[in-house]
């Protein structure tokens, strides 16, 4: 079960891959209809090993957020280490 902060989290990074995907369709690749299921994988990756936090989708989420963008703030904003 996720915390309220991975629910956010994740609500927040889904927004902001849509945004990207069509502001930068070069860049990203993933089609719209598979963003649920991307960013769940990504939430599960953070969970068991660290998923790469590069992007525009991510550096939007965690100033949104409020927590840095590092590996460590990101963690502890999802609660996993």
């Amino acid at each position: 079960m996720k915390t309220s902060n991975q629910l956010r989290f994740l609500e927040v990074y889904k927004k902001n891959l849509r945004d990207c995907i069509k502001q930068y369709p070069d860049m990203y690749k993933i089609k719209e209809a598979d963003i649920d299921a991307f960013g769940e994988r990504f939430i599960t990756g953070f969970t068991k090993f660290k998923s790469s936090k590069n992007g525009i989708a991510m550096k939007k989420t965690c100033k949104e957020l409020g927590i840095g963008y590092t590996y460590k703030a990101i963690e502890e904003y999802l609660g996993v280490r």
